[in-house]
């Protein structure tokens, strides 16, 4: 079923509930996306002339961008905290290594 089968069912308060729902998601995904005022600026007035097929089309393209830089944000987090664990675990390696050669040396002397 496609969006405007699925709005023909709805009652005009549902709606407005839901166009309002979106204007608010876009508003706040516009907002918080990296561009300039004048973009953003322009793509307002796109959106003032835009159809419902067509706002949700720019809402799915901000909210994919969205996520994509949450995304980016947690890869690089992820990335500094695994950098730290085999950090971690590379130091404490080399002390076994070097206890345990060590402790064949004087295993070796001993014989």
């Amino acid at each position: 079923m496609n969006d405007e089968a699925r709005l023909e069912e709805l009652t005009k308060e549902q709606i407005l509930d839901l166009a309002d729902a979106q204007g608010k998601k876009l508003g706040f995904l516009l907002a918080t996306c990296p561009l300039n005022e004048g973009t953003k600026e322009a793509i307002l007035g796109i959106i003032e002339k835009a159809n419902f097929e067509q706002i949700n089309a720019i809402s799915k393209f901000f909210e994919e961008g969205y996520l994509m830089a949450q995304n980016q944000d947690m890869n690089s987090w992820l990335k500094t905290e695994l950098e730290k664990i085999k950090s971690d675990f590379d130091k404490k390696q080399e002390e076994v290594d070097t206890e345990t050669t060590s402790a064949i040396e004087k295993l070796t002397k001993s014989i």
